[in-house]
């Protein structure tokens, strides 16, 4: 029986812990995608940003 209660909440610590890491992940991900948006953005509408990338 204690083994029981103690599997299950060790299993359910450790489903809320997958959660929280793929949150952190994605949010992670989503920050990542929105600054490359932001980069290609600069790159298109701004020479400067454009003469830099070329030169290099």
């Amino acid at each position: 029986m204690c083994y029981k209660v103690a599997e299950g909440i060790t299993q359910n610590k450790s489903k809320d812990e997958i959660h929280a890491k793929s949150d952190w992940i994605g949010a992670g991900l989503l920050t990542s995608l929105n600054m490359a948006e932001q980069a290609a953005f600069l790159m298109t509408k701004h020479t400067e940003f454009a003469i830099a990338f070329q030169s290099e």
